[in-house]
């Protein structure tokens, strides 16, 4: 069985797209990228032009709350999650497990890198609610947990909201499942229970799949940006476990362009 993927998960707003960049640039590996995205029916297409168009094409970091504009840069595309798991409820428990399709998920996913042999690192922030599913359907994945201080997440979400749907009133991304409980509450308010939900949820998701720590690399954003050569140090520990190797470097690492955000409440 293959080893991998490699899937990013935490809360909104915590760095989950720089740290997959960071891999991307850094590491052999393959990414879910906007072109699977393009072609998520059929991404074997998109495999194909990656493996032999895009194959160590740098990606450039930037991202506008966490959507990238290159072809071959990372991709959370809810659209093709969504071909196998539901919108709402969408966390995936005991209950309703039986009701995914994971051949058929194994199947899409287990093109990702297929040709060039490459493990697959995948950015979806939904998924944080889906690792039960996931660790059925990977025995042999790993998983990137990004967090990132209060202070500086539950602004930087209360943003997105007003960029995305218009106002801070109106609900944007993780939806948890008891989020219709906190309609009333302030925006402020919401947010950090949303943050704090998702958290909970990957703790005790990630203990009831027997997952254990050699499989998890907690992420720290604040940390990531102020030194992101520490991190990849890190990351190069971690994912030499599945035989994930750095890309030739010439001794240093490919972070041109890290912390240089105007707004860095904003990654």
């Amino acid at each position: 069985m293959r080893r991998g993927p490699i899937f990013v998960i935490g809360p909104p707003r915590t760095g989950s797209t720089l740290v997959t960049q960071l891999i991307v640039n850094n590491f052999k590996v393959s990414t879910f990228s906007n072109l699977h995205c393009q072609w998520r029916r059929t991404p074997w297409i998109a495999e194909v032009m990656r493996t032999f168009a895009y194959r160590n094409r740098r990606v450039h970091y930037d991202s506008k709350f966490g959507k990238t504009e290159e072809k071959w840069a990372p991709s959370e595309c809810p659209s093709f999650w969504y071909q196998f798991y539901p919108r709402f409820p969408s966390r995936i428990t005991e209950t309703n497990i039986n009701t995914i399709n994971h051949r058929a998920l194994v199947r899409s996913i287990g093109i990702l890198g297929q040709l060039d042999q490459r493990v697959p690192i995948i950015k979806n922030l939904i998924n944080s609610m889906r690792i039960a599913s996931l660790a059925q359907a990977f025995p042999q994945s790993v998983f990137l947990w990004t967090t990132r201080n209060e202070e500086n997440v539950i602004p930087s979400i209360l943003q997105a909201r007003s960029a995305n749907v218009g106002t801070i009133q109106k609900w944007w991304s993780i939806r948890p499942d008891e989020f219709h409980n906190w309609k009333n509450l302030l925006p402020e308010e919401q947010v950090q229970r949303q943050v704090a939900s998702v958290q909970k949820v990957i703790l005790e998701d990630l203990e009831r799949s027997s997952i254990s720590s050699a499989r998890v690399l907690k992420v720290q954003y604040e940390h990531v940006s102020a030194d992101p050569d520490r991190f990849l140090k890190s990351a190069e520990l971690f994912l030499k476990r599945i035989g994930v190797s750095p890309r030739e470097r010439n001794g240093t690492w490919d972070t041109e362009g890290v912390g240089t955000q105007k707004d860095v409440i904003d990654p």
